[in-house]
């Protein structure tokens, strides 16, 4: 279970296109272990960049790489933490 606050800056063009930077960070709570995840309390730092493409009919489609680190903040040993890369396709009507 987390949550992620995301900032975002974006840049509208005239066509109606624009792209986009994201950050953020997170807090996120698993009852899980694994050998890279090794405590129950973690944070995650994300990055991402996208883009928006209106289309005629009035929806918009959009991309959005986006990756995220999760690890414990070095508050436990061992701190390996995971990498995940993010790829949402989106429609917005």
């Amino acid at each position: 279970v987390g949550m992620i606050a995301l900032a975002r800056w974006a840049q509208t063009y005239e066509n109606g296109r624009g792209t986009f930077f994201e950050a953020g960070w997170g807090a996120l709570y698993t009852d899980t272990l694994s050998p890279d995840i090794s405590s129950k309390y973690n944070s995650v730092p994300t990055l991402g960049l996208g883009f928006w493409l209106p289309t005629d009919s009035g929806t918009v489609w959009q991309t959005t790489i986006r990756l995220m680190h999760i690890s414990n903040g070095g508050i436990q040993p061992p701190n390996r933490g995971q990498n995940q890369l993010q790829v949402l396709v989106g429609v917005r009507f």
